[in-house]
C-alpha cells in the first residue's frame, strides 16, 4: 500500500470555529511534508466531502501529515503529545505511528489489499476529537473511460459512400490500435460517443451529422466497432447555443410522427428525435446523455435543472459529465487556439487522479480532425501524467494501475456506476443526482 507522495511546502492548517461547526482553511507556508492532497472546503458539521488521501493497494510505507486535518486551537501552544491518529477502514481501526522528529506526521506500514473509503480519526488524550468522513481512499485500479462529443464527424471532401477520411473513423482507428497495459500487452480500447442527429452551425459554418447518409454510415461504423452511443442533442437543435437549459423552456413541436402534445417542451422533442435516429440506424437504444456545453441547469431559475433532468428520466437517460476535458472544442478552428494549452489538460488529469475517484471519465471531440490525428499522443499523455504522480517508495505503472475500458460492456458499466464528477463539484460523492 502506498500514499501519493505529493511534495509541497505547507503550513499548519488554520481552522475556525463558526456556530459550533468545524471549518477548514488551507494556507501556504513552510516545511516539507509527504502525502498531502488539498482537501478543499470541508463540511462544517462533520468535516465531510474533503478530497481523500489516495492510497494504492499492495504497497508499503504509508506516510502523510494530519496537520491540515487538525484544529489550530489544538496545535496552538501545544505539541502532538497525547494525539493519536487512526483510520476507520473496512470495520477495522488502524492505528498510525508518529514519525520521529516530524510533528503531526504519521505513517502506516502494513499492507491493505481491500479497496474502499475510510474515515480519519484524531484522538487527544484517548478521546475522539475529530472525524473526517471518507477522507482516506484505498484504490486498486483507476478505470478510464474515454468519451467523444459532437460526432459523427464527416469529411465534406470525401467521395459519396467513403467514410475512411471521417475524423470519427480516424478516431475509431486510433482507439483500435492503441497499445496499453504493462509492457504493451493490450491493444485496442472502446469509448462512448455522444452524437448529434441534426446539423450543427458554428461560426456560420454548417456541419452535417447523422442527418445525412454519410453521417449515418459513420454512426453505424461506431456501433459496429463495439462502442457505446449516447445522446448529445438533435431535432431543432441547430447550434450548441440552443443548449438543454434553454430548449427546456421552448415550446414543443411535432417530430418523427409524434405530435407536439406528446412532449412537454422542445427539449423532449429534441431528445426523442436523436434517440429514434440512433435506434433506427444502429439498433441500439441509448442510455446516456451529455448536455452540450455542459449546460443543464440555470443559476437564475432552479426549476430549469429539474425540468431538464425530468426530460432525461422520461427517456431513461443518465447524464454523463466529465472528470477531465481535452481542450479541443468541437472543430478544428478551436484547436488552433485551445489545444496547445496542454498544461490545463494535464492539470485536469492530475486533479482527477488525486481526487479519490477511481472511475474517471475523459472527454474529447471526434468531430475535430486535429484530435483524431493526434489521438495516440493524447492517450499517451494520460498514461505519462499518471506515471508522473509519485507513490511512496515506488512509481505507479500504467499497466498495473490504469485500466482503459476496452469492451462495450466495460464502457457501459463504468458509465452506469458513475456518481461523482471531479470537474463538477455540485455532484457530491455518493449523490444520486446523476441522471
Amino acid at each position: 500500500m502506498s500514499i501519493v507522495n505529493y511534495r509541497s511546502k505547507v503550513n499548519l492548517c488554520t481552522v475556525c470555529f463558526i456556530c459550533s461547526f468545524w471549518v477548514c482553511f488551507l494556507c501556504a507556508g513552510c516545511g516539507n511534508v509527504e502525502g498531502l492532497i488539498d482537501i478543499g472546503t470541508a463540511d462544517p458539521a462533520v468535516v465531510n466531502n474533503c478530497t481523500p488521501i489516495v492510497v494504492l493497494t499492495d504497497q508499503n510505507n504509508v506516510q502523510f501529515s494530519v496537520e491540515r486535518f487538525v484544529r489550530k486551537s489544538i496545535l496552538a501552544g501545544t505539541s502532538s503529545a497525547g494525539v493519536n491518529v487512526f483510520i476507520d477502514f473496512d470495520d477495522q481501526l488502524l492505528a498510525l505511528e508518529p514519525v520521529k522528529d516530524l510533528p503531526w506526521v504519521y505513517k502506516y506500514s502494513d499492507i491493505i489489499t481491500t479497496p474502499g473509503y475510510g474515515d480519519i480519526l484524531v484522538y487527544k488524550d484517548n478521546e475522539e476529537i475529530l472525524r473526517f468522513k471518507k477522507s482516506f481512499r484505498v484504490i486498486d485500479k483507476f478505470k478510464i473511460t474515454l468519451t467523444f462529443d459532437d460526432g459523427p464527424g464527416i469529411d465534406k471532401r470525401s467521395k459519396r459512400g467513403d467514410i475512411s477520411t471521417s475524423p470519427t473513423v480516424i478516431v475509431l482507428n486510433g482507439l483500435d490500435n492503441f497499445v496499453h497495459g504493462k509492457n504493451g500487452v493490450k491493444k485496442g480500447i472502446k469509448a462512448a460517443f455522444f452524437i448529434l442527429s441534426t446539423s450543427d452551425t458554428f461560426l456560420n459554418i454548417t456541419y452535417n451529422k447523422a442527418n445525412t447518409l454519410q453521417g449515418k454510415a459513420v454512426l453505424r461504423e461506431v456501433a459496429k466497432r463495439g462502442n457505446v452511443i449516447g445522446v448529445h442533442s438533435g431535432g431543432e437543435y441547430k447550434t450548441q447555443f440552443h443548449s438543454h437549459d434553454k430548449r427546456v423552456l421552448d415550446p414543443s413541436y411535432s417530430v418523427n410522427g409524434q405530435q407536439s402534445e406528446n412532449f412537454a417542451n422542445a427539449l423532449e422533442a429534441d431528445l426523442y428525435e436523436c434517440i429514434t435516429t440512433i435506434e433506427e440506424v444502429t439498433g441500439e437504444v441509448p442510455e446516456f446523455v451529455r448536455p452540450p456545453l455542459w449546460r443543464y441547469k440555470s443559476n437564475s431559475n432552479k426549476a430549469v435543472g429539474e425540468m431538464v433532468k425530468k426530460a432525461y428520466r422520461k427517456y431513461g437517460l443518465k447524464m454523463i459529465l466529465t472528470d477531465a476535458k481535452f481542450p479541443d472544442g468541437g472543430y478544428y478552428l478551436i484547436s488552433i487556439v485551445a489545444v496547445p494549452k496542454y498544461k490545463g489538460f494535464r492539470k485536469n488529469l492530475r486533479r482527477a487522479f488525486l481526487s479519490g475517484e477511481d472511475n474517471i471519465i475523459i472527454s474529447m471531440h471526434d468531430s475535430n480532425r486535429y484530435t483524431a490525428n493526434i489521438l495516440d499522443n493524447i492517450l499517451n499523455m494520460v498514461v505519462n501524467e499518471f506515471e508522473k504522480i509519485k507513490f511512496s517508495g515506488d512509481n505507479a505503472y500504467a499497466g498495473d494501475r490504469l485500466d482503459f475500458a476496452d469492451t462495450y460492456n466495460e464502457v457501459r458499466d463504468n458509465l452506469l456506476t458513475k456518481k461523482r464528477f471531479v470537474m463538477f463539484p455540485s455532484y457530491n460523492n455518493g449523490s444520486k443526482d446523476t441522471e
